[in-house]
C-alpha cells in the first residue's frame, strides 16, 4: 500500500512543489531585481543634478593647510572656481556663568568627616600618610572624628603648620614634600592635594571641604520654589527630592536651553555654558526662587569670544566676524570650519573636479553592466528582454541631433564581450573623455544628462540623455513614487498568485491522495478479514475430515 501511495506522491505532488520552487527562485530574484535598481537610482543621482543641488563637476578643495591643522573647506556645486587666502585671529569660545562663590555646607571645624566634601566623594581612610619624608599612621572614624582632628594630624608632623581657610580649603605650611609611594591612606588624594602645587613650602588643598555636595537635596542649602529660567526655557524642580544632580540632568535634558550645565565639586560651583559659540548672553532668571541667590550665578558671565578671520577676496581681506568656527555664506557655496589660529596666510584653491566626473559615470557603468549580466543568466524572456533593453539604452545614438557628440561611444564608453562574445563590462577611455570636455563640455553633459526643464540642457533634437533614459526605464520597472505602477511590481503579483495557486493545487491533491489512503486501507482491511475468514473455515473441515 505504501508503493501505491509513493507512486501517487510522485506523480502528483512532487511536480507541484517543483514548479512552486521555481517560482519561489524567480520571485526571489525579482526581489534582488528590485533592490539593484534601487541603488543605481540612487547612483545615477539624476534628480539632484537636475535641479542644481548637485553639480556635474564636484568641486575639488586644496590648501596649503594640508593637514588640515587650522581649517577644513567644503564645497557644494555652486562653488565657483577660484583662490583666495585665509587667516585666522582668533576662534570663537562659548559663554560661560559660573558661581561666584561656592555653594556652602556651612562647616567649620567641628564638622564630622561624613559632612565635608572630598575629592571624588571618597571618604577618607585610616592608614599610613607621608609628609616631608615623615610616614605616620592615622586613625580615623569618619562618623566620629571632625575637620579639627585632620588638621591635628597633620601639626603632628613636625614644623607642618594646618588651617581651615575662610573659603574652605586647609592650608598647610612647612611642606618640601606630600605623600609616599608606601602609604596606605588615602587623606592626599581626599582632599585633593596630590593635585596642589607647593609654593614655597606653602600648600592649599584642591578640595573645597565646604562645598556642597552634588547629592545634596536642594531644601538643604535652602532652595526654595520651584523654578529657574535658562535662556528663555523654564526648568522646573522639587527642593525637596531634587538633589544638585538631578537639576543638573533636568537642565541638560532640555535641549532647548542651549546650555550644557555641569557642577564642579571641587570647588562647589554651578557652571553653565552655552551651546553654542560666541559673545551670545547666558541668562538665568526666577520667578519664585532663590536658587540664583544660593549657587551665586546672578553674575558670574564671561561671554564668549566671537571667531576672527579674513578672506582676502572678500571685503578687501578686513577681519570678519563670525559666531561660530563653523562659517557658512560668506564665500558662496563654501563651509569653512575654524579649528585653530594661523601664524601665516594660507591659500585655498577650488576647482572643478572633473576626474571625479568620470569616475561617477564608471560607478554608474559598473552597476549598470552587473545588473545587465544579472539578467542575462537567468532563463526567461523577461528578464532578457530587461536587459537587453538596458544596452540598447547605453548605446543609443542620437541620429537627429546636431550636438558635436550623439552618443557615448563618442565619449569613450565601450562595450566590453568575454571569450563567447557575450556580454561582460562597459567601460570608459579616461584620454577619449577628457578630450571631449574639453572641445564640448555642454555636449557631454547633453549626452549623458541632459533633459528639457532642467539645468542640464537637452540634446538639439529635445531628446533626453543616456543616462536619464537609463533612469526612466529603472523607474518604469520599479517606481519609486507608487511601487503598484512597476512593472516588477505586477511580476512579482502574478509569481505570487501562480505560487498561492499551486499551493491551493498541493493542498488539494494532498487531500485526494489521503482519502486514497484511507480507501486502500479500507479494501486491505477486508480482504484480511475475508482471508481470516476463509482460513478459519479450511481449518474446520481439515478437522472434519480427519474426524471421518
Amino acid at each position: 500500500m505504501q508503493q501505491l501511495i509513493q507512486v501517487e506522491t510522485q506523480s502528483r505532488i512532487q511536480p507541484l512543489q517543483t514548479k512552486k520552487r521555481t517560482l519561489e527562485t524567480e520571485r526571489t530574484f525579482i526581489g534582488a531585481v528590485g533592490t539593484d535598481i534601487g541603488n543605481l537610482r540612487t547612483k545615477l543621482n539624476i534628480d539632484n543634478l537636475h535641479d542644481g543641488t548637485d553639480t556635474l563637476f564636484p568641486r575639488l578643495v586644496t590648501s596649503t593647510d594640508t593637514d588640515k591643522e587650522f581649517f577644513t573647506v567644503t564645497a557644494d556645486g555652486s562653488a565657483v572656481p577660484q583662490q583666495f587666502n585665509i587667516e585666522i585671529d582668533q576662534l570663537a569660545t562659548s559663554t560661560v556663568r559660573r558661581s561666584t562663590a561656592s555653594i556652602s555646607a556651612g562647616i567649620t571645624g567641628a564638622t564630622v568627616l561624613d559632612d565635608i566634601a572630598t575629592k571624588g566623594t571618597v571618604a577618607i581612610a585610616s592608614g599610613t600618610v607621608t609628609i616631608n619624608g615623615v610616614t605616620q599612621t592615622l586613625t580615623v572614624n569618619t562618623a566620629t572624628d571632625d575637620v579639627n582632628d585632620i588638621l591635628s594630624f597633620f601639626q603632628s608632623f613636625g614644623g607642618v603648620g594646618a588651617t581651615l581657610n575662610a573659603n574652605g580649603h586647609i592650608d598647610l605650611t612647612g611642606i618640601t614634600s606630600l605623600g609616599g609611594a608606601g602609604d596606605t591612606s588615602n587623606l592626599i588624594s581626599a582632599l585633593g592635594f596630590n593635585n596642589a602645587t607647593i609654593s614655597g613650602a606653602n600648600v592649599s588643598s584642591l578640595q573645597n571641604l565646604d562645598a556642597m555636595k552634588a547629592s545634596s537635596n536642594l531644601n538643604t542649602i535652602g532652595v526654595n520654589g520651584t523654578n529657574i529660567n535658562i535662556n528663555g526655557e523654564d526648568i522646573t524642580f522639587d527642593p525637596a527630592n531634587d538633589s544638585i544632580n538631578d537639576l543638573i540632568t533636568r537642565i541638560n535634558s532640555n535641549v532647548d536651553t542651549k546650555v550644557t550645565a555641569s557642577y564642579d565639586a571641587l570647588n562647589g560651583k554651578i557652571v553653565l555654558t552655552n551651546d553654542d559659540t560666541g559673545a551670545l548672553s547666558l541668562t538665568v532668571s526666577s520667578s519664585d526662587s532663590n536658587i540664583l541667590t544660593l549657587f551665586n550665578i546672578t553674575g558670574g558671565e564671561t561671554l564668549g569670544d566671537n571667531a576672527e578671520f579674513s578672506v582676502s577676496t572678500i571685503n578687501g581681506g578686513a577681519t570678519l566676524v563670525s559666531n561660530s568656527n563653523t562659517v557658512e555664506g560668506i564665500v558662496d557655496g563654501l563651509t569653512i570650519q575654524l579649528s585653530d589660529v594661523t601664524t601665516s596666510a594660507k591659500t585655498v584653491t577650488i576647482t572643478q573636479d572633473k576626474d571625479s566626473y568620470r569616475k561617477n559615470i564608471e560607478a554608474v557603468l559598473k552597476d549598470t553592466a552587473t545588473l545587465v549580466k544579472k539578467l542575462e543568466a537567468q532563463k526567461g524572456s523577461f528578464a532578457r528582454s530587461f536587459a537587453q533593453t538596458i544596452k540598447n539604452t547605453i548605446s543609443t545614438y542620437f541620429s537627429a541631433a546636431t550636438n558635436t557628440y550623439k552618443s557615448g561611444v563618442e565619449l569613450g564608453i565601450t562595450t566590453t564581450l568575454d571569450g563567447d562574445n557575450k556580454f561582460s563590462s562597459y567601460s570608459i577611455d579616461e584620454d577619449t573623455f577628457e578630450d571631449a570636455l574639453a572641445a564640448d563640455e555642454a555636449s557631454v553633459h547633453a549626452v549623458l544628462y541632459g533633459k528639457t526643464g532642467t539645468v542640464v540642457d537637452p540634446m538639439s533634437d529635445a531628446s533626453s540623455g543616456i543616462l536619464v533614459q537609463l533612469r526612466e526605464l529603472l523607474d518604469a520597472y520599479s517606481d519609486p513614487d507608487v511601487e503598484a505602477n512597476g512593472i516588477l511590481f505586477a511580476k512579482e503579483e502574478s509569481l505570487d498568485t501562480q505560487i498561492s495557486n499551486v499551493e491551493d493545487d498541493i493542498e488539494s491533491r494532498q487531500a485526494s491522495i489521503t482519502a486514497y489512503e484511507k480507501r486502500l486501507k479500507a479494501q486491505f482491511t477486508a480482504l484480511d478479514t475475508v482471508s481470516a475468514q476463509l482460513q478459519s473455515q479450511q481449518a474446520a473441515l481439515s478437522a472434519f475430515t480427519g474426524a471421518g
